[in-house]
């Protein structure tokens, strides 16, 4: 005979172990117990069967960029004034389906940037920031900021991904480009 059961899969990264146990009672042909060897009643049988399910977590990040409220992607990129300090803001988002821990973010060009926070639910947002000096009359300036996250279960452990295997860190990266004119 076959018996079926449905259970909730596990979260986006995450495993479940389960044991089955099946036992049955000996009985005869009218339902009378069924007697050992011994002729007392016979022991029930019992048998277990242990199931493993894991559900691979798709871990995501991004970074925008952005110098003085500009995303400044293209070359030349944004224009600012010589001597100047530019304000620099990094808009990350988790566009997983898993929470990131830690999150950090480094800047080529600039040596220390401010978070809020250090890791990101599912979906959320934070702003970082950091200055950075002006280029000279004349100059270009471009950097890229690169965002990492670590894929994390709700209790810290790493997720695993769609080989069943703890996961890395998740990148991405971002260039702002900006100039003075001459």
């Amino acid at each position: 005979m076959t018996c079926t059961g449905t259970l909730a899969a596990p979260v986006a990264g995450g495993t479940h172990v389960n044991t089955a146990t099946v036992t049955g009672a000996p009985v005869l042909a009218d339902g009378t117990p069924a007697l050992g060897v011994d002729g007392q009643v016979a022991t029930a049988p019992k048998a277990t069967d242990v199931a493993h399910a894991y559900t691979p977590a798709h871990p995501g990040i991004t970074v925008v960029k952005s110098i003085n409220g500009d995303d400044a992607n293209a070359a030349p990129g944004v224009a600012v004034a010589a001597g100047s300090t530019m304000d620099v803001t990094f808009v990350v988002t988790n566009t997983g389906d898993v929470r990131l821990s830690p999150v950090t973010v480094t800047d080529d060009a600039i040596a220390s940037v401010s978070c809020p926070a250090t890791e990101l639910a599912v979906g959320a947002s934070m702003t970082c920031t950091g200055t950075l000096a002006a280029p000279a009359i004349g100059g270009t300036h471009t950097n890229t900021a690169t965002v990492t996250g670590t894929p994390v279960l709700a209790d810290g452990t790493p997720a695993l991904g769609s080989d069943g295997l703890p996961l890395g860190a998740t990148t991405g990266t971002d260039s702002a480009h900006a100039y003075v004119a001459a």
